[in-house]
């Protein structure tokens, strides 16, 4: 309960500052493209020298800037850069242990075209393109100039996940690409497994520790509200037990939830709960259902439905993913 109250108090209101606060220009104007050779188009990237880790992953955040007169995400703005760095430290820093950590800026739809443009086609991205132009750049300039035939995590939210997963359907063809994916974790955005038919080279996980493979899931309550997040029948995973059918996960499986001060440059938790919640796999609705004491504390019904914890996604799983990574660069390793 104490907990509860700290968050819908203090954490929830600085959550809606990053998702709904506009940092960009008064009125439209160009946004140039980031020229990825250049270190200013990384919001991070490791040191020119220095040692490695064995593993890359590179990372999108999801959409942080709402704004009825910038269609595009100024990447070039100091608060939006600022903004960009300090969340994508947060969700990061658990995988930096044993990950070079690459995050390219990108010039993503902003918030509010976003949510229309999930409702209008709900599971098509195409109205993120120009984002995922940017995140496909990012790629291809990291695989040719930085890779050097590493393994690779790729990790999105919602809007990164969508970027992704376009840069995966072209990118991932060519089976040399394809054999470096450890995994891609791409939470929080509504895969229709038809849509993978189309795209044979793509598939889901299935278990813990398969490699290559799309890790998804949309959280919700038990009575949630429809959701832009999810698809009847869609892809999910649950990062607790790693199953994808209706076997409940404890909340003893829940490695850390973990919370942070979304208002300014801290990267550091403020509050981690180990066995925060459990969760179990929904295939009907194609959504992870986790039954919380205060649902109302961890989401933003007026934003994106009565019980969608579409924001807190990674947060309530934090540690597992990144355990998960762990446990599946070791089964890559195996069989590279």
């Amino acid at each position: 309960m104490k907990a509860c109250r700290f968050f819908r108090s203090i954490i929830l209101p600085l959550l809606l500052v990053v998702f709904l606060c506009g940092c960009g220009a008064p009125a439209p104007h160009a946004i140039p493209a980031p020229d990825y050779a250049q270190a200013e188009a990384w919001a991070i990237r490791p040191e020119a020298t220095g040692p490695r880790q064995p593993v890359d992953l590179l990372y999108i955040h999801p959409v942080l800037v709402a704004d009825l007169e910038q269609p595009l995400m100024d990447w070039t703005d100091p608060a939006i850069r600022q903004k960009v760095l300090t969340y994508s430290r947060q969700q990061t820093d658990a995988f930096a242990a044993f990950a070079n950590v690459y995050v390219p800026f990108c010039r993503q739809l902003e918030f509010n075209r976003a949510l229309v443009a999930l409702k209008d086609t709900p599971g098509d991205f195409h109205a993120m393109e120009v984002g995922a132009e940017d995140a496909r750049s990012a790629f291809r300039h990291y695989l040719e100039e930085w890779n050097q035939g590493r393994p690779f995590i790729l990790f999105g939210h919602s809007e990164g996940a969508m970027d992704w997963l376009h840069v995966m359907e072209t990118e991932f063809r060519d089976p040399d690409v394809a054999r470096r994916l450890v995994a891609a974790y791409l939470i929080g955005i509504p895969i229709d497994p038809a849509r993978l038919a189309a795209t044979p080279h793509l598939k889901l996980a299935e278990g813990r520790e398969d490699t290559g493979v799309i890790i998804t899931y949309n959280t919700e309550a038990p009575e949630a509200a429809a959701s832009l997040f999810t698809l009847p029948g869609g892809a999910c995973i649950n990062p607790l037990n790693w199953r994808t059918d209706a076997e409940p996960a404890e909340a003893s499986l829940n490695l850390g939830a973990v919370f942070f001060d979304y208002s300014g440059t801290r990267t550091e938790p403020i509050l981690e709960l180990p066995a925060f919640c459990g969760a179990v796999v929904d295939p009907k609705r194609g959504a992870l259902i986790v039954n919380l004491e205060s649902p109302e504390a961890y989401s933003a019904p007026d934003i994106m439905g009565e019980g969608i914890y579409h924001m807190n996604d990674v947060y309530f799983f934090l540690r597992n993913l990144a355990q998960n990574a762990q446990d599946r660069i070791q089964a890559h390793s195996r069989n590279p």
